[in-house]
């Protein structure tokens, strides 16, 4: 289930969509990528880490170098503890970097 997508378009084309997905029993920040000039898009996969994550913002330049930041969160009934904000990066063609906080 795709929950709170959002859309970057960069100058060189390059349109990257990320949203909050269920991955198992995890909820993940997962993404879908193409140029306008392609007409399909990428297969989805997760960026996020190991622990619950949600909230996503993405943004993209002129050369269609990405960043995508969001909270990673341990949640417990209505309790949300250890919430910590996250980002990983892509340069255009090239793959999400390893997620720092």
């Amino acid at each position: 289930m795709a929950v709170d997508p959002e859309v970057a378009i960069g100058e060189d084309g390059t349109v990257i969509v990320i949203w909050d997905c269920l991955v198992v029993v995890t909820q993940k920040i997962c993404y879908s990528e193409k140029t306008l000039s392609s007409g399909s898009w990428s297969a989805e996969a997760p960026i996020s880490g190991l622990l619950d994550c949600a909230n996503a913002w993405i943004g993209i330049d002129n050369t269609g170098f990405a960043i995508a930041v969001w909270y990673q969160y341990v949640q417990s009934n209505s309790n949300f503890s250890d919430v910590f904000v996250q980002m990983s990066t892509k340069s255009s063609g090239g793959s999400w970097s390893a997620v720092t906080e």
